[in-house]
């Protein structure tokens, strides 16, 4: 009996431990090498999510694919310190050498690709602007045609050599306006007459120049158009999307091929527009548009509100006076007579306001319209590869 007993007793702790070992034998491993996962690394491009990982904190990180974005080269995964500036670079092994529980992350640093094109011809630079391209301004007295058929562009040849825009029926839209005429110098430019504006050299200014590049927006409004033509969501997409808004379709598909030729849209960089919540001004959790890459696009306010704010007041062209865009007239608003409205990409966030946008008024400040409202200004800005 007592032998039976013993030999229960050495089997019960024989089994334990095997149990116990066959247990651990058939554990999963994990992806860090069985080592538990502790902590997110968290991968950006400009501020927006770009893959995740879970880490253990103490092994090598496999990195994910290089983002490639056009006109921008990648340069590696960097820590930001304070200042939002990226100050240490991170590597594979970053947690083997620094060993750490805590979350972590770390942004793309993109540098833009540029090549010399100084002699292009393509622009010239006078001070702090720079002239390329050509589109109707100013109003011409007495012009002698040479040619009475538009050509391709629909403007018509003068004998002085230039070109002349012809608008056969002056209308004028007293948004903000009690006349139907504007003074021009000592003519009256009146509604219903025909008048023929000059297709000038577009004169912009300068806001940044590193050498490379210049970023540059135009010195007056010479275009226009709605920012959306519909009222309410189309497919589900809201009305102040401006990656679907109509003003981008406008400014990348027809304005840019009106007015520069091909040798100008050559050096026209495509631009990486950032629409994070905290530049385009959204205050909900999560950004309500995506990133957008182009030519020319609508500045956001937060770009243009350290700039001088004369900048931002721009007068309305000859040319877009005659043709119906909403300007302001000495009557009703005294020292802003010859300015107007134009628009940003800036969603106004409010929700009495569901069909909003940012724009800047005449008077250099920041405002908000109903997207679908006016053919207001456009003022886009692009980088040029100098």
């Amino acid at each position: 009996m007592k032998k039976r007993l013993l030999s229960i007793i050495l089997a019960i702790f024989i089994i334990i431990p095997c149990a116990i070992s066959l247990m651990a034998c058939n554990k999963p491993a994990d992806d860090n090498g069985g080592k538990e996962a502790t902590l997110d690394l968290d991968f950006y491009l400009n501020n927006n999510l770009y893959h995740t990982l879970k880490m253990d904190g103490s092994s090598t990180v496999e990195l994910p694919t290089p983002p490639s974005i056009p006109n921008y080269e990648f340069k590696g995964w960097y820590f930001k310190n304070y200042s939002g500036m990226m100050v240490t670079q991170f590597t594979e092994d970053y947690f083997v050498e620094n060993n750490t529980e805590t979350n972590k992350k770390v942004y793309a640093k993109m540098s833009l690709v540029t090549t010399d094109n100084s002699a292009s011809g393509a622009y010239r630079i006078s001070g702090n602007y720079l002239y390329m391209g050509e589109y109707p301004a100013t109003y011409k007295k007495d012009v002698s045609l040479k040619t009475t058929t538009p050509d391709a562009d629909g403007y018509y040849l003068g004998y002085d050599g230039n070109r002349y825009a012809k608008v056969a029926n002056a209308h004028f839209n007293k948004q903000w306006s009690a006349t139907n005429f504007f003074q021009n110098g000592n003519d009256l430019i009146k509604e219903g007459e025909t008048y023929y504006f000059k297709v000038e050299e577009i004169k912009w200014r300068i806001l940044e120049n590193d050498g490379d590049t210049a970023l540059v927006m135009p010195t007056q409004i010479l275009f226009r158009h709605k920012f959306q033509d519909s009222k309410t969501a189309v497919n589900g997409i809201d009305v102040r999307d401006y990656k679907n808004s109509d003003v981008r379709a406008y400014m990348n598909d027809e304005l840019i091929k009106k007015i520069f030729t091909a040798e100008q849209r050559a050096v026209i960089l495509t631009s990486w527009v950032n629409n994070h919540k905290d530049v385009i001004g959204w205050s909900g959790s999560d950004s309500p548009w995506q990133d957008t890459y182009d030519k020319l696009y609508l500045p956001a306010w937060s770009e243009i509100k350290d700039i001088n704010y004369t900048y931002r007041q721009l007068l309305v062209s000859d040319y877009q006076r005659a043709s119906g865009m909403p300007v302001f007239s000495t009557e009703l608003y005294g020292g802003y007579s010859g300015y107007a409205y134009w628009w940003l990409r800036t969603r106004y966030s409010s929700a009495d306001s569901p069909v909003a946008v940012g724009c800047a008024s005449p008077n250099g400040l920041s405002a908000q319209a109903n997207v679908y409202e006016a053919e207001y200004g456009v003022v886009p800005i692009f980088r040029v590869d100098l």
